[in-house]
C-alpha cells in the first residue's frame, strides 16, 4: 500500500525528531489506514502511540479525534464498555474546547454504540439509552445549524423508535428527516442555479 509506505518512511524520519505533533499525526494516519483495512489490532496500536505523543505536546483537538477513533474500533469489535470509556474521553475534551459540532457527533456515536449493542437481542433498555444520546445531540446540531448532523440524528431517532415499536415518534422523525433532506437538496439546487447564472452573466 503506497500511502502506508509513505507514512512508514515519515515515521522513520520522525523517530529522531523533536516534532512531537508530526509524529502523533503520522501515527494517527497509519491507524486510520489499518482501520479501513479492518486490521483493528494494528489500528489500535498506532492510535495509542499517537495519543502518547500528543499528550506530550498537549494537542487536545487531535487527541479527541483519536479517542473517538479508538471508540469506533472498539465498538466495531463489540467491546462496548471500553468504547464508551474512550468516547467519554473524547467528549470531555470537546466540551473543554467548546467544540459543539464535535460534542454532537460524539453523542451520536454513543447512541450508535447502544443501538449496535441492542440489535442482536432487541434489548429495549439499550435502545432507550441510544435515544437519550440522540436527543442530547439534537438541540446542539440545531443550535449550530448543521443540517447534515441534524438529518443523521433524525434518521437514527426514527430507526430507534421503530425498533421500540413507538411508531408515533418513528413517523414524526421520519417526516422530519425527509423534510430536511428535501430542504438540503433544494439548497444545493438553488446554489447550483445561482452559480450557473453568475457563470453566464
Amino acid at each position: 500500500d503506497s500511502a502506508l509506505n509513505c507514512y512508514y518512511k515519515a515515521e522513520n524520519l520522525l523517530q529522531n525528531s523533536d516534532n512531537i505533533d508530526a509524529a502523533g499525526h503520522t501515527y494517527h494516519n497509519i491507524g486510520n489506514i489499518y482501520y479501513k483495512k479492518n486490521l483493528f489490532d494494528s489500528a489500535l496500536k498506532y492510535y495509542n502511540r499517537s495519543v502518547s505523543e500528543l499528550q506530550k505536546s498537549g494537542n487536545l483537538k487531535e487527541m479527541s479525534s483519536i479517542f473517538t477513533n479508538i471508540g469506533i474500533v472498539l465498538s466495531d469489535s463489540g467491546k462496548y464498555d471500553e468504547a464508551l470509556t474512550n468516547y467519554n474521553k473524547a467528549l470531555n475534551i470537546k466540551t473543554r474546547l467548546n467544540d459543539k459540532k464535535g460534542i454532537a457527533q460524539t453523542l451520536i456515536n454513543m447512541g450508535v454504540l447502544y443501538n449496535d449493542k441492542a440489535a442482536p437481542k432487541q434489548n429495549a433498555m439499550d435502545f432507550k439509552k441510544a435515544l437519550e444520546y440522540y436527543l442530547k445531540a439534537l438541540p446542539i446540531a440545531r443550535q449550530i445549524n448543521d443540517k447534515t448532523l441534524t438529518m443523521e440524528i433524525y434518521h437514527n431517532l426514527y430507526a430507534t423508535y421503530g425498533n421500540l415499536q413507538d411508531y408515533k415518534n418513528a413517523y414524526k422523525y421520519s417526516d422530519n428527516f425527509l423534510d430536511l433532506k428535501d430542504s438540503i437538496v433544494n439548497d444545493h439546487n438553488n446554489k447550483a442555479m445561482a452559480n450557473m447564472l453568475v457563470k453566464y452573466d
